[in-house]
C-alpha cells in the first residue's frame, strides 16, 4: 500500500494497514497542515450524533464511532508524546490569543482544563488576550480575576520566531534564566498555576517543563497555539516518529504522474522536486491512500478549475460538483464564520473510495482521508482530530 500525505490521517491508514501486516510505504512532498496543530485535538463541538444530524454530508457519516477509542490507542501506541482527555466531553484551554478554546484531548503539556481551576488564581505571562468584535477570553468561562495577564521582558528581549524561541529553551541554562527574570518580576505566592505561551522547548519540552516547575515551585502550563505552532512541529516530528517505530518508510517527492488499467491505478511516479529528472521513484502498489488535505497542503488547488492534485478527481461541496464553479460562489462576507470554500473535498462511497459525478468509482483501488473529504471545515465545526482519526483508520483497514 502506498499512503499520499504524512498528516495524522495518512500516518493512521499506515499504521492500521501495517499493523495488520501490509506492506506499507508513505509519499510525500513535505509538511502539511498538521504541522500546525494548536496542540488540542478536536472531536465534536456537542455530540457526535448532533453533528451528523446538523450536517448531511459530514464525513462522520461513512465512519464507524465507535471504533474511535481502538483507533486512539493504535494512535498512542505509536505516538512518542503524551496526549490527555477524554471522549465522552470538551475540556476548556486558553490560546495564546486570550481565546478559549474546546477540544477533547491537548499535549500534556497544555492540559490545563479551566473548569477545573476553581478559585486557583492563574499567572498568565506572554499571553495577549483579544478584545473586538468577534470575541475574547470572556468571564462566561473564567472568573473576571482568576487570570491575571502580564507581559515579560524575556519574550520582548527575545525576537525570534516561536520554534527559535522554542529551540532556546531547550536548553536548561536558558531555562533557569527564565525563572530568575520571573521571580524578580512577580510575587508568585497569590498564584497557584503559570501559564506560558507554547515555546517551553521544542524537543525536550516536557523535561523543560518539569525544570521550570522546579525552579518556581508551581504548576507550569502552555496554552493553546495559534499558527504558526510550536505544538504543531512537535506533533508533526512525533508523527515521523510514529512512522519510524512502525518501520514504514516515508519517501521524500512529490507525485509526477501514475498510470492505470481501467479504473485500477497501477503505479505513482514520484520525483524530488529538488533535482526532478535525477531521483525518480517508480512506486507499484495494490491500493494507494490518498491524505494530501486541502488547499494548504496542496491537496486541493484552484486553477482554472477546482482540481485534486494527484489523480484529478473531482471535487464537491455538498455532493455538487464545483470543477467550473468560481471562488466567490463558496464564500461568505463574514471572514471569520466557517467558509463553503473550506468545507469542498472528495466525495466517497462508504468504503472511502472517491466518486464522479454520477455515484460510480473513479478508481477502485484508491481510498481518501482527511481533511480530503468534503462535508466539513478543519478550521472551525471541531471535529477535525476524530475525521483524521476514524477516516485514516478505516482507509487502512479498507486496503487490508
Amino acid at each position: 500500500m502506498v499512503v499520499i500525505g504524512s498528516g495524522l490521517s495518512g500516518v493512521m491508514a499506515a499504521l492500521r494497514a501495517s499493523s495488520q501486516g501490509k506492506k506499507v510505504a508513505v509519499v510525500r512532498k513535505g509538511w502539511g497542515a498538521s504541522a500546525l496543530t494548536g496542540g488540542v485535538f478536536e472531536i465534536s463541538e456537542t455530540s457526535l450524533s448532533k453533528t451528523k444530524e446538523d450536517n448531511p454530508t459530514h464525513p462522520y457519516h461513512l465512519l464507524d464511532l465507535e471504533v474511535l477509542p481502538t483507533a486512539f490507542e493504535l494512535f498512542k501506541k505509536y505516538f512518542p508524546l503524551k496526549v490527555q482527555g477524554s471522549y465522552t466531553e470538551n475540556h476548556l484551554f486558553l490560546s495564546d490569543m486570550g481565546m478559549v478554546r474546546r477540544a477533547a484531548f491537548a499535549m500534556e503539556s497544555q492540559f490545563l482544563d479551566f473548569r477545573t481551576v476553581g478559585r486557583k488564581k492563574v499567572l498568565a505571562l506572554g499571553v495577549h488576550p483579544l478584545h473586538s468584535s468577534f470575541g475574547n477570553f470572556s468571564g462566561d468561562f473564567l472568573g473576571g480575576e482568576q487570570v491575571t495577564f502580564a507581559s515579560l521582558p524575556w519574550f520582548q528581549e527575545t525576537p525570534l520566531l516561536p520554534s527559535m524561541v522554542a529551540k532556546k529553551l531547550d536548553h536548561p541554562d536558558e531555562v533557569r534564566k527564565l525563572a530568575q527574570q520571573i521571580k524578580s518580576k512577580f510575587q508568585l505566592h497569590p498564584y497557584a498555576i503559570l501559564l506560558l505561551p507554547p515555546v517551553l522547548g521544542f524537543d525536550f519540552f516536557s523535561d523543560m517543563k518539569r525544570e521550570l516547575e522546579h525552579h518556581l515551585g508551581l504548576p507550569v502550563y502552555e496554552t493553546v497555539a495559534t499558527y504558526h505552532s510550536v505544538p504543531g512541529l512537535r506533533f508533526q516530528k512525533a508523527l515521523d516518529a510514529s512512522l519510524h517505530k512502525a518501520s514504514i518508510p516515508i519517501i521524500q517527492g512529490k507525485v509526477k504522474n501514475f498510470e492505470h488499467q481501467k479504473k485500477k491505478i497501477t503505479l505513482l511516479r514520484v520525483c524530488d522536486e529538488s533535482s526532478p529528472q535525477l531521483n525518480e521513484t517508480t512506486l507499484e502498489a495494490d491500493t494507494f491512500v490518498l491524505a494530501t488535505g486541502k488547499f494548504f497542503s496542496g491537496g486541493i488547488q484552484k486553477q482554472k478549475e477546482f482540481l485534486e492534485t494527484v489523480f484529478g478527481l473531482p471535487l464537491f461541496f455538498e455532493n455538487e460538483p464545483i470543477h467550473n464553479w468560481e471562488s466567490q460562489k463558496l464564500l461568505k462576507k463574514k471572514f471569520f464564520k466557517s467558509q463553503p470554500l473550506f468545507q469542498c473535498g472528495l466525495k466517497t462511497d462508504k468504503n472511502l473510495i472517491p466518486l464522479n459525478e454520477f455515484g460510480e468509482m473513479c478508481f477502485e483501488n484508491v481510498r481518501a482521508c482527511g481533511t480530503i473529504l468534503q462535508g466539513f471545515d478543519p478550521t472551525h465545526d471541531g471535529t477535525r482530530f476524530g475525521v483524521q482519526l476514524l477516516s485514516g483508520y478505516k482507509a487502512g483497514d479498507m486496503a487490508v
